[in-house]
């Protein structure tokens, strides 16, 4: 079985992030693994697909990127927030 060689544009509108985005990952050695095919930046389906799945969730939903912070809230009480995976922000709160 071949697997799909993507654009970065198709990349891009694939897992959400901006064409621009990629390229500086790509820069920064992380992101999704890319190739450079005849001066064309080329993305295997497979490893976008596992690259995403690799990313941490929040609330099940959608990766939390390092530039997002999301709340934690349990019956509606926020409870901290959490900048990445490794990072969670308790919220103290007066009694």
């Amino acid at each position: 079985m071949t697997d799909r060689g993507l654009t970065r544009k198709q990349t891009a509108e694939m897992t959400g992030y901006a064409e621009k985005t990629l390229a500086n990952l790509s820069m920064l050695g992380q992101g999704p693994p890319m190739r450079k095919y005849r001066g064309h930046c080329i993305y295997l389906e497979s490893e976008v697909l596992a690259w995403l799945r690799s990313l941490p969730v929040a609330g099940g939903a959608r990766p939390v990127r390092a530039d997002q912070t999301c709340s934690i809230r349990v019956n509606g009480q926020l409870m901290g927030e959490k900048k990445s995976h490794r990072e969670f922000i308790p919220t103290i709160t007066g009694q």
